[in-house]
């Protein structure tokens, strides 16, 4: 009997030198590429106002920004569901 190999083509960004097969910054790198730069400046953006402000991540505040976005939320939801 003939034993099959596997034939599955290893991709070209793995370094096998390394135990994870992955470089360090590559994770962060291919999330960047996948997701863009607005998650990222969203995330920036909640650091730094966190930081500064006391009053940045308290209930009301969060609930004021969850009550002012509704609008547009129900809008993109029509047009996505729409179009």
């Amino acid at each position: 009997m003939r034993s099959e190999q596997n034939n599955q083509a290893i991709p070209a960004d793995t370094n096998l030198s390394r135990p994870g097969g992955i470089r360090p910054g590559h994770l962060l790198r291919r999330w960047f590429v996948r997701l863009g730069v607005l998650p990222f400046l969203l995330l920036g953006a909640v650091v730094i106002f966190a930081s500064v402000s006391d009053n940045f991540l308290t209930a009301r505040n969060l609930m004021n920004v969850v009550r002012q976005s509704s609008y547009l939320t129900l809008v993109a939801v029509g047009r996505w569901w729409c179009c």
